[in-house]
């Protein structure tokens, strides 16, 4: 004697790593667009600034208790300045936002002071090579992936049987 035996559904097939997949975008986009917006930021804030000379100038790599600079986070890592200027006949000392490798000890360099903060002239230059660099790498990576795709896809067209 036959039994009927309804059919049980089949979960629905999901793309493997749809998730992961966004999160790897998320971050090739969010990685350069930090970066040029930190550069675009500081050259604003150079621009508007009122142009003196800063001396004394000390740096030193800033130290964070989760990291060990390792890796990229260490040599994305500018080093953190501290000079004296002065604006108005007011000596102040504070921040200087200048190029990633820092300077010599006791140098002295032409700034633009806006807020509490100094900027050198290439203070936004390096981090708008890496956002450029960066975005460069995203859009050649994108290229490559279309290209794998589309070979794949001729290849698989090619060895396909004839259909009548």
């Amino acid at each position: 004697m036959l039994m009927y035996q309804p059919e049980v559904e089949q979960p629905s097939r999901r793309r493997p790593g749809k998730w992961s997949k966004l999160i790897v975008i998320i971050i090739f986009v969010g990685f350069p667009l930090y970066y040029l917006g930190y550069g675009a930021y500081d050259l604003f804030r150079y621009q508007t600034g009122t142009p003196t000379t800063a001396t004394d100038i000390h740096c030193h790599v800033p130290r964070h208790s989760a990291s060990r600079h390792s890796g990229l986070s260490g040599l994305l890592r500018p080093k953190a300045c501290t000079g004296t200027w002065s604006v108005n006949g007011q000596s102040h000392t504070g921040a200087i936002e200048g190029p990633k490798g820092g300077f010599d000890t006791f140098a002295v360099a032409d700034v633009r002071v806006n807020g509490d903060t100094a900027y050198t002239a290439d203070a936004a230059m390096w981090r708008f090579v890496v956002g450029t660099g960066a975005a460069a790498i995203f859009a050649l990576f994108l290229l490559w992936v279309r290209w794998i795709g589309r070979t794949r896809r001729r290849y698989r067209e090619s060895t396909l049987p004839p259909q009548t």
